[in-house]
């Protein structure tokens, strides 16, 4: 009886810490970011490493979108999260929605945006990030989009609108 006291006692300690970890090293950084934006309020996101211990891949969870909040919204949500943990490397960040994982895109693209938060232009990343955008089983969601300026834009957008709704909307 004592044994199996001190062995759950260890494996409550052990997920304590993986917790912890998780919390410290990412979900306080992000949160302290995404704080000093009033515009953010309503929007709810988890960040923690994949199955909470590998620490080479994220986990980026909407959990919660108020209904005042827009998709552009949650997007800023997410690329200030980027820019938060931009000094970072991860070989993959997945994109889920309130806990269902749907897409993914690379480590180097989720540096790259949080890299550029500050200067590129929000409507230029809108439109091209549906292009890096992977679906769970490896394939890429989204082609890249060919053609005339206003056929690429309108592609581009129509792209957006339903990365997000799948994302984080319909659920």
């Amino acid at each position: 009886m004592k044994k199996l006291v001190i062995l759950v006692f260890i494996i409550l300690l052990v997920i304590g810490a993986v917790f912890a970890i998780n919390y410290i090293s990412l979900q306080s950084i992000v949160d302290a970011k995404l704080s000093s934006d009033y515009r953010n309020e309503g929007v709810k996101i988890s960040i923690h490493y994949k199955n909470y211990v590998q620490f080479t891949s994220l986990v980026f969870d909407v959990k919660k979108v108020d209904g005042k909040n827009s998709p552009a919204d949650v997007f800023r949500v997410f690329l200030q999260s980027a820019s938060s943990l931009k000094d970072k490397r991860y070989s993959k960040v997945e994109l889920d929605g309130y806990g269902k994982s749907v897409f993914y895109i690379t480590g180097e693209y989720f540096n790259k945006l949080g890299s550029e938060y500050s200067f590129q232009n929000a409507l230029y990343t809108m439109r091209t990030f549906p292009e890096n955008l992977y679906l769970m089983n490896g394939d890429r969601a989204y082609n890249s989009v060919d053609g005339g300026l206003f056929g690429v834009l309108n592609a581009q957008s129509d792209n957006f609108k339903d990365a997000y709704t799948k994302w984080f909307i319909d659920k």
